[in-house]
């Protein structure tokens, strides 16, 4: 066998036992691909885990703060640059301080840049959504950053965006639920329709224990303790320890912007019996219409008993109402149907200083003009212990109407709960703009 032969031999040999290493090679390198490609993904399951964990500890952190200044229905959720959150602020006397300060704590414990959009509630109800970046509502109260530049980034409104149904879906910290307050009322009238005396007075103390068992309900039971009396109506109830405001009220949000409360119980103006209340933004913030109606029968206490005639008057009252930020100004327009049968027009005009409201009103009832005026001024204490099993506290304002007639009888509505003014319970986005940007640190 030649040499050439035996070379050719070896080389095919050497080729043939070599040739089980090629699949080898191919599944080494298949191999090191899946490795490769799955240490990626641990890290990146471990960054987006870390992510997580800090959004998470951040919400943590931001909820327990806001429980810790004794905010209610706390909830909290950081998504990417967004923090949303809920709060109930029963601890001011102002709505719309405890809105500042819920937004000074999100964005003093929020990452640089994080965009704010927080829901106001009341028991546990939406009413008002507020949204502004982080930075420059930082800058704003420490730094006192222009106002026009807040402005043009503050929104406000009565919606509940996607964020809402996220929110509402976490169990909130702090509940309302369970809590009641003991609110020492005042009340006050006055009227001068005797030749003999220049004015009657009546001045009663009139406690009353609120709580709330659940989502949008709350009870309020009064009593009403005579200190000064010189009216004599009703058989002298005036002379006499009695109930008051004895009443469950039912709050609900029925579509994206109508609201409504139904309220059972016994009221003031001597009724008792069933009431509504709706409120329905029919453009944007700029109008909105409300209606109370209700039924009712004559209600009063004498000789230790309480007297009542059959529920079978209806009442009914549609206004119209929009707020003029530029000046703070307030208008309504109604038309209704009153405690005596009469219908009639009303026209009010209202200006807020802050959170005193001062304001005007004329109304047309039975073929009769008459007017007045009307105030809610703020009491002392502006800022109340944290809501508990029991809170004794003084109420947020005193309101009082001067009717310059002296016809009883016309014109005449009740009120459903004893803390019914215009501030306390008006939730326009403008208006709450408004007082936003006009709030003074040292307010908080």
């Amino acid at each position: 066998m030649s040499f050439d032969l035996i070379f050719q031999k070896g080389i095919a040999q050497g080729c043939f036992s070599h040739i089980w290493l090629i699949p080898l090679r191919f599944y080494t390198r298949q191999l090191t691909l899946v490795v490769l490609l799955a240490c990626i993904h641990v890290v990146m399951l471990s960054f987006i885990g870390t992510q997580k964990l800090h959004a998470e500890e951040i919400s943590n952190r931001v909820c327990m703060a806001l429980v810790g200044h004794g905010f209610e229905n706390v909830r909290v959720i950081r998504q990417g640059d967004y923090i949303y959150a809920s709060v109930e602020s029963n601890q001011y006397r102002s709505h719309v301080v405890g809105i500042a300060h819920a937004l000074d704590i999100l964005a003093n414990m929020s990452p640089s840049g994080s965009l704010i959009e927080l829901y106001v509630l009341k028991r546990n109800i939406p009413q008002a959504r507020v949204c502004v970046p982080r930075n420059i509502w930082y800058e704003f109260r420490h730094e006192g950053s222009n106002e026009n530049v807040v402005a043009s980034v503050l929104k406000v409104s009565y919606s509940a965006s996607p964020s809402w149904q996220q929110l509402r879906d976490v169990a909130s910290h702090n509940p309302h639920t369970f809590k009641s307050d003991i609110v020492l009322y005042p009340q006050f009238k006055a009227r001068n329709v005797r030749l003999s005396q220049l004015y009657e007075v009546q001045v009663n103390a009139a406690p009353a224990w609120e709580f709330s068992l659940w989502k949008g309900m709350m009870f309020t039971g009064q009593f009403i303790i005579p200190i000064v009396n010189d009216y004599e109506d009703y058989y002298g109830e005036g002379d006499l320890a009695r109930p008051g405001f004895v009443s469950i009220s039912q709050s609900f949000r029925l579509l994206e912007t109508l609201f409504a409360e139904v309220t059972i119980g016994n009221f003031n103006a001597h009724r008792y019996g069933g009431d509504v209340k709706m409120l329905w933004p029919i453009i944007s913030d700029w109008l909105d219409i409300q209606l109370q109606a209700g039924i009712t029968g004559r209600s009063w206490f004498t000789q230790r008993t309480w007297h009542t005639t059959a529920i079978r008057t209806p009442t009914w009252f549609l206004k119209a109402r929009h707020f003029q930020p530029i000046y703070n100004l307030r208008f309504e327009l109604g038309f209704g149907q009153f405690l005596y049968g009469d219908h009639a027009v009303r026209a009010d005009i209202s200006r807020y200083f802050n959170q005193t409201v001062i304001g005007f009103y004329a109304i047309r009832s039975g073929g009769e003009m008459n007017g007045g005026f009307h105030f809610a001024v703020p009491l002392p204490i502006s800022s109340y212990g944290y809501p508990s099993l029991l809170r004794i506290r003084t109420p947020r304002h005193f309101d009082w109407e001067y009717n310059a007639g002296t016809e009883f009888t016309l014109g005449q509505y009740y009120e459903s709960r004893p803390n019914e003014n215009r501030y306390i319970h008006y939730w326009n986005p403008l208006f709450i703009k408004n007082q936003l940007l006009q709030l003074k640190r040292s307010e908080l």
